[in-house]
């Protein structure tokens, strides 16, 4: 329903808004993203993820918070 985006010099952020779980997890298992995040391999280390159930996408302050205090790190080889 909406997707946002901000990077920098070394980090690179995204966000999605789903209406319901079975569309998110159904997008995550497609072809396209599976083959996007075996790319992602050749430029970053690892990766953060964070799902919570919001009606509206949270400003890139509040959505970074909660990504550094309640993300899961996925170490990437």
């Amino acid at each position: 329903m909406e997707f946002k985006k901000k990077s920098s010099l070394t980090k690179f952020h995204t966000m999605t808004l789903w209406r319901n779980k079975a569309d998110l997890k159904r997008f995550a298992q497609n072809e396209a993203h599976k083959y996007a995040i075996r790319k992602s391999k050749s430029i970053a280390k690892k990766v953060k993820t964070l799902t919570i159930e919001e009606y509206t996408l949270p400003d890139w302050k509040e959505a970074i918070l909660l990504l550094e205090s309640k993300g899961k790190i996925r170490v990437l080889s």
